[in-house]
């Protein structure tokens, strides 16, 4: 097996340093060349990652609550609309990649253009930034529709 086929076959069976049970698929969504795949640990109650697949781009993260995909659909779509996003704040926290968090971050400087973030906090020396041209924003907010979707919505509530 190579390509997609194996990874998912692959995060299917990872092991989970809290939980040796594994993951299984909760929800995915996608759109032309990108895949948004929210994978739940068997056996354990609120821990959850997610898979972006941008077909030169494939990165696992850990989530700490599903109420941030909603929130990543509606940060994605600000930046056409006038929304609050829009004004009050130009970056976004997805969740955790090892240490280091992971952001999608609007340009400043060039319009319709966002960062996938990977690396940033305290260590600003190690920090990796993956540019998001219109029509990945596009393919991705379609293919976040179709998670938020495939969720069920009390998973979707923010943590208290």
């Amino acid at each position: 097996m190579t390509g997609r086929a194996s990874r998912e076959s692959e995060n299917v069976t990872h092991q989970s340093e809290n939980n040796d049970a594994g993951f299984g698929l909760l929800a995915c969504g996608s759109s032309s060349r990108w895949s948004v795949d929210i994978d739940e640990a068997l056996g354990s109650d609120n821990e959850w990652t997610m898979q972006l697949d941008g077909g030169t781009i494939y990165l696992v993260i850990q989530l700490d609550d599903l109420a941030i995909i909603p929130t990543a659909l509606e940060f994605l779509q600000a930046k056409n609309a006038q929304h609050p996003w829009a004004e009050s704040t130009h970056t976004l926290t997805l969740g955790k990649f090892g240490s280091g968090s992971v952001e999608l971050r609007w340009d400043d400087e060039t319009p319709n253009r966002c960062f996938l973030v990977i690396g940033s906090g305290g260590n600003r020396k190690c920090i990796l930034f993956l540019i998001l041209w219109p029509e990945d924003i596009e393919m991705l907010k379609e293919a976040f529709q179709q998670v938020v979707a495939d969720l069920p919505e009390e998973l979707m509530k923010p943590k208290e």
